[in-house]
């Protein structure tokens, strides 16, 4: 399950694994395999899919909670998901407020259309307690090498989870 599929991210993801079949959903693009609200996946059978991608939607989303405890229901017990969001490393805890102004928002989350801001401590807590494992990976994993040929900044972490049995 790919969830607001970057056509880059798609497009790699397809060439590198030809034998997977990738089922795209969004709740507002066009031509998604599935239209779906990720906080309430009606339709989406407990313990369904394999694996699922979503990166930097949960800013957007007004209960994440309830989008992490989702991805905890639909994931099979042996399946993986990666989930990122941008995460302010100096804050202490997590900043979020729906309904309020672009301008607001933009002053307290970084962009007219966030919800909230993310500390790294409340960010792994929140999916802890979603029923989702978090094991992260960030440079001295994937060696500076391979960090500065992905284009990725020295502090990225990828966030990968899976049910916790």
């Amino acid at each position: 399950l790919h969830i607001a599929p970057s056509q880059p991210l798609f497009h790699f993801l397809q060439k590198q694994y030809p034998h997977i079949h990738q089922v795209t959903a969004d709740l507002y693009m066009p031509k998604m395999d599935m239209q779906l609200d990720i906080t309430n996946m009606v339709g989406v059978a407990t313990e369904s899919f394999d694996f699922f991608v979503c990166l930097h939607v949960l800013e957007h989303v007004a209960d994440d909670r309830a989008a992490m405890r989702e991805f905890a229901r639909i994931l099979k017990p042996d399946g993986w998901g990666i989930l990122i969001v941008p995460i302010q490393l100096d804050r202490k805890q997590i900043d979020e407020q729906n309904g309020l102004s672009k301008e607001e928002n933009w002053r307290r989350f970084g962009q007219g259309d966030h919800v909230r801001a993310y500390s790294r401590d409340g960010y792994l807590q929140r999916l802890n307690e979603s029923g989702l494992q978090v094991f992260q990976a960030g440079k001295s994993f994937f060696g500076t090498g391979r960090f500065r040929q992905l284009g990725m900044q020295d502090t990225a972490v990828v966030y990968a989870v899976k049910k916790i049995e």
